[in-house]
């Protein structure tokens, strides 16, 4: 899985409060808890959880921009059903 936390903590003009923000506005959005449903705590921590969805956003947008352009470039013979 790529680090895109790590390369937002390395590469971004944020101060460490700033940057602890997003990633917590973002673990947030994305419906992140701190202990599980069994009252268990979460084995993810926020780092992972940010990164497996960044990760999935960018994989579900590319494949549906490529999903799209190949049915439009799809070739197919129409069916025509007639009465006999």
């Amino acid at each position: 899985m790529l680090n895109f936390i790590g390369f937002i903590n390395d590469n971004v003009n944020l101060s460490m409060s700033q940057k602890l923000a997003l990633l917590e506005d973002f673990c947030t959005q994305y419906g992140y808890q701190e202990v599980l449903d069994d009252g268990s705590p979460n084995p993810e921590s926020r780092r992972e959880f940010a990164n497996h969805h960044i990760t999935r956003f960018l994989r579900e947008s590319v494949n549906s921009v490529r999903r799209e352009r190949a049915e439009a470039e799809a070739m197919y013979e129409e069916l025509k059903l007639e009465a006999t």
